[in-house]
């Protein structure tokens, strides 16, 4: 939940309780008890210092409604006193634990995450390393999708997924024999079926590890085209996700502007342009162009013409 809606909801729940104790002054001891909710909300949100401000604001709240409604004091003053400081010590004391457990959630859910994020890359390393002709294959898709991904405008939490998708698209690749991956000639009609087989391979492989499963259509789908004639599933157009549609893209063109066992890497603007003759048929048209602005966004388009959105193929 965003900042602003947080602090909305804050409020809204706030007046809500004060507004129910200034009309239901008879159940004044039972809604008192409801500041916990924003309290508690608070120090989730915005650790100790949300539990403290949540809590002096709660009691302000409730103040004003004691002075309005009079008849809510039923006690002399020494001893709404005492009233009004144990409820601020409770209250304070149910806001810091929340805001320190949070704390604490927080540590353990950074601390799994960097363990996945050592497995995702210790597992891309091995990837590339048995590849001996695509070393550093999977963390170069990885960075153009995430160039694409920026590039639209695609919210930070859709950018990690992305990226973490980049780096896992070829994991089924630890499934193929060396022999095929590393062969220096063209491979065979057989030896091109036996390497197509990684999708499923990577497929299978993610979905053994908890908390890799979101990863799972980055390596089931990036080879898929917009016409269907790509594979496994020979999926077509809008079938295929947007990220798939990313990766296949940045995996396209890492491929083309890297050395293979059969020819030497082709330069940039012989890539960009091969994706644009193939946009509307293998690629998003959009996305190919949103790629090249996104190369000439960081400096690394060697050829500012190659913008411009010359004729490409169309599945029409």
């Amino acid at each position: 939940m965003s900042e602003h809606r947080m602090t909305g909801v804050f409020v809204l729940s706030v007046t809500i309780v004060t507004v129910a104790l200034f009309f239901m002054p008879d159940m004044a001891n039972l809604l008192v008890n409801l500041y916990f909710v924003p309290i508690v909300a608070s120090g989730y949100r915005w650790r100790v210092r949300g539990a403290i401000v949540s809590t002096i604001i709660c009691l302000a709240c409730y103040a004003v409604v004691l002075c309005l409604r009079t008849n809510l004091i039923a006690t002399s003053p020494d001893e709404l006193v005492q009233m009004l400081s144990i409820r601020t010590a409770i209250l304070l004391f149910v806001g810091l634990v929340t805001s320190i457990a949070s704390m604490e959630y927080q540590r353990i859910l950074h601390r799994v995450r960097r363990y996945e994020m050592d497995t995702i890359a210790a597992l891309a390393r091995a990837i590339d390393a048995k590849d001996h002709y695509t070393h550093d294959h999977s963390g170069n898709v990885s960075a153009y999708s995430v160039l694409i991904a920026k590039q639209l405008g695609l919210p930070p939490e859709e950018v990690a997924l992305i990226r973490f998708k980049g780096l896992m698209h070829d994991v089924g690749k630890i499934g193929i024999e060396e022999r095929i991956l590393n062969k220096p000639d063209r491979l065979t009609m057989d030896e091109f079926t036996r390497m197509k087989q990684h999708v499923m391979i990577g497929v299978d492989i993610l979905k053994r590890v908890d908390g890799l499963d979101l990863l799972i259509t980055g390596a089931h789908h990036h080879h898929e085209r917009l016409d269907g004639t790509g594979y496994p599933e020979g999926l077509t157009a809008e079938q295929i996700s947007l990220h798939d549609r990313i990766l296949g893209i940045a995996d396209a063109y890492d491929a083309m502007t890297a050395d293979r066992p059969y020819r030497k890497a082709l330069p940039q603007a012989t890539a960009l342009l091969e994706l644009k003759r193939c946009a509307g048929i293998q690629f998003d048209r959009d996305l190919v162009y949103s790629f090249i602005d996104a190369l000439d966004a960081n400096g690394t388009l060697e050829d500012p013409a190659l913008k411009e959105h010359g004729p490409s193929a169309s599945m029409n």
